[in-house]
C-alpha cells in the first residue's frame, strides 16, 4: 500500500536583515557607478563598459545593449525613460528606453569623462580629466567644451541652476562659475583630492574628497569643513534626504551623517572589503541604498523599517503531486490582491535555472531532490523595500513519487496560486470529472443532490476562466481555454468546496 507524504512548508517569521549587506552577483569586473531608478531598479557601469541592469534588487541581472568597450564613469536618468552615461575615451551613451539600450553621441573630445549633470532639460554639463568640461544646450543632441583653467582631473559637476555650478577635481581643484560655464573660478577649500559635489537644494551644498567633507548652506559663497570622525579617502557621496547622507571610499570605509551633514562617523567597515576600494554610493530614499566597488563589490542597504511586512513561503500539494509533477503553492505575502504592496518574485530551481514569474512552470531534466528557493520583494505605498527568501527540498523518485532520492525520471514542477485551492477543499474521486484529460467537453459523475450547485474552472492564478451551476444532464463547454492545467471545483449541500486536477489539451 502506498503511503501518502503530507508535507506543508511555510516560511519562519524571519525578516530582511537590516543594515549593509553584501549581495553577491555573477560578474568579475570591477563596478564604477550606480544609479536607483526606483527602489527596485537598479544599474551598476563597470570598468569594461558594461551597463547590468536589475529589476529585483539585485537579486537577477540583464545586460544592456551598449557598443561600448570603455569605462562606464557615471550614470543619470532625468525621466522614467531617459538615461545618460559617460565614461572612458570621451564616451557619452544616451538612454530612451528605461537603459535597456544605448546610443553613442559624439562629444569631440578623448578623454576620460567623469561625471555629468542635467541644470535643466536642456543645459547640460560633463567633466573629466585633462581639465575637460562640456556643455550642451540641445537636451546633450552635441556639445561643445569650455576653457576650465586646469589641465587636472575633474571628477564631479554639479549645478544649483542653469548658470551657477561647481566643478570638483585632483589636487585640490574646485572651480565655480555664475554664467553657465563661460567663465569659471578657482575656490580654495584647502583640501587635497576632491571628487564629489552634490546640493540638497539651491544653498546646502557639499564636497568630499581625500582630504575631508566641505558644506556650504549659502549657495557656495563660503564652505566649511565638517567634522568626519575617522574617515578616510572619500571616493562618492549621497544624500538620500537632506539630513541622512553617505560617504564611501578606500579600505571599504562607509560613513554616514544624520545632523544633515555637520558630522560623519565610520558606520561600518565590513572585514571581508578592508582590501576593496568602493566607488559609488546611491540611495532611492532613507531606506534603501546600494553601494559598488571594485571586484564586482555590490553592497545593499536596507534601512530597519523596511523589514516587517514581506514573508517569502511555499507548500507542496502532497495531494495532487506525483507522476511526474510536483505542485507547488506560493503563499508569500503579501499577496498580488493586496493593492497597498508591488511585489516580485524569483525562483532559483536548484538545477542552475531561475524564474522571475509569479507562478512558473519548470521541468527538470532528472528526478531527484532539488533545492527550491523563492524570494519576494515587496514595495509599499512609501517605496520601503523588503526582501526574503524561504529554500526548501522537493524531488521525485525516478516512480514518480513524492520522495527523495535519485532517480532518472524527469519531472515537471508546477506553482500555483494559494488561492486556487484551500488547504480544507476536499479532493474529488478520480472518476468525478472525465474525460481528464479533456479538449471541448467535460462530463460529470457527481451526486445528484448537488444539481444546481456553484462550478468553477481555475487558472494556475486562482481566477475563475468559467463559472456555470451544476446541471447533471449538462456537460461542460471547454472551448476557448488555452491547453495547460486547470482547477475543478464544485460546492456541497453544505458549502464546503470539492476539487479535481482537470488538464485540457
Amino acid at each position: 500500500m502506498k503511503k501518502t507524504l503530507l508535507l506543508l512548508i511555510m516560511a519562519p517569521m524571519l525578516y530582511a536583515q537590516s543594515g549593509w549587506q553584501i549581495l553577491s552577483t555573477p560578474f568579475t569586473e570591477s563596478f564604477n557607478c550606480t544609479y536607483i531608478e526606483s527602489s527596485r531598479v537598479l544599474f551598476i557601469g563597470t570598468d569594461l563598459g558594461n551597463i547590468y541592469y536589475s529589476n529585483t534588487a539585485g537579486n537577477s541581472w540583464d545586460t544592456a545593449t551598449t557598443g561600448a568597450q570603455d569605462g562606464i564613469s557615471e550614470i543619470i536618468f532625468i525621466s522614467n525613460n531617459e538615461a545618460w552615461a559617460v565614461g572612458d575615451d570621451g564616451l557619452i551613451l544616451t538612454s530612451t528606453d528605461g537603459g535597456a539600450t544605448w546610443t553613442t553621441i559624439p562629444s569631440g573630445v578623448t578623454s576620460n569623462l567623469e561625471s555629468i549633470f542635467f541644470a535643466d532639460t536642456s543645459t547640460a554639463y560633463i567633466a573629466g580629466r585633462d581639465g575637460t568640461i562640456l556643455k550642451s544646450i540641445n537636451g546633450g543632441a552635441s556639445w561643445s567644451q569650455q576653457a576650465s583653467g586646469t589641465t587636472d582631473r575633474l571628477e564631479s559637476v554639479c549645478f544649483t541652476s542653469t548658470n551657477r555650478g561647481f566643478v570638483a577635481g585632483r589636487d585640490g581643484v574646485f572651480l565655480e562659475t555664475s554664467n553657465g560655464g563661460t567663465t569659471w573660478t578657482s575656490i580654495n577649500l584647502g583640501s587635497d583630492d576632491n571628487k564629489d559635489i552634490q546640493f540638497v537644494d539651491a544653498n546646502t551644498g557639499f564636497v568630499a574628497g581625500e582630504n575631508g567633507i566641505f558644506k556650504t548652506t549659502n549657495g557656495g559663497t563660503n564652505w566649511t569643513a565638517t567634522t568626519v570622525n575617522g574617515i578616510n579617502e572619500v571616493n562618492a557621496m549621497h544624500f538620500a534626504n537632506p539630513s541622512v547622507g553617505y560617504v564611501v571610499g578606500e579600505s571599504g570605509d562607509i560613513g554616514t551623517s544624520i545632523d544633515a551633514g555637520n558630522n560623519w562617523a565610520i558606520d561600518t567597515i565590513l572585514a571581508s572589503l578592508s582590501n576593496v576600494e568602493l566607488n559609488d554610493v546611491y540611495f532611492f530614499n532613507s531606506q534603501v541604498g546600494f553601494a559598488v566597488g571594485d571586484n564586482a563589490t555590490l553592497l545593499m542597504y536596507l534601512g530597519s523599517t523596511v523589514t516587517n511586512f514581506c514573508q517569502a513561503s511555499y507548500w507542496v500539494d502532497t495531494v495532487q503531486s506525483g507522476g511526474g509533477n510536483i505542485y507547488v503553492v506560493n503563499n508569500s505575502a503579501p499577496s498580488p490582491s493586496n493593492t497597498a504592496y508591488t511585489s516580485s518574485y524569483i525562483w532559483d530551481f536548484g538545477d542552475g535555472n531561475i524564474s522571475t514569474q509569479r507562478l512558473p512552470v519548470h521541468t527538470y531534466a532528472n528526478s531527484g531532490a532539488y533545492n527550491l528557493c523563492v524570494t519576494i520583494l515587496s514595495t509599499d505605498a512609501g517605496n520601503n523595500l523588503c526582501t526574503q527568501t524561504f529554500c526548501d527540498t522537493v524531488g521525485l523518485d525516478s516512480l514518480g513519487n513524492l520522495i527523495y532520492k535519485s532517480g532518472q525520471v524527469g519531472f515537471t514542477l508546477n506553482v500555483i496560486d494559494s488561492n486556487s485551492i484551500g488547504i480544507l477543499d476536499y479532493k474529488l474521486d478520480a472518476n468525478a470529472i472525465f474525460p481528464n484529460p479533456a479538449s471541448d467537453k467535460l462530463y460529470l459523475n457527481l451526486p445528484l443532490e448537488w444539481d444546481g450547485n456553484q462550478m468553477q474552472i481555475l487558472n494556475n492564478q486562482g481566477g475563475a476562466v468559467k463559472q456555470v451551476y451544476f446541471d447533471p444532464s449538462i456537460p461542460i463547454e471547454l472551448q476557448g481555454l488555452n491547453a495547460g492545467f486547470y482547477i475543478f471545483r464544485i460546492t456541497d449541500d453544505s458549502d464546503n468546496w470539492h476539487y479535481s486536477r482537470l488538464l485540457v489539451q
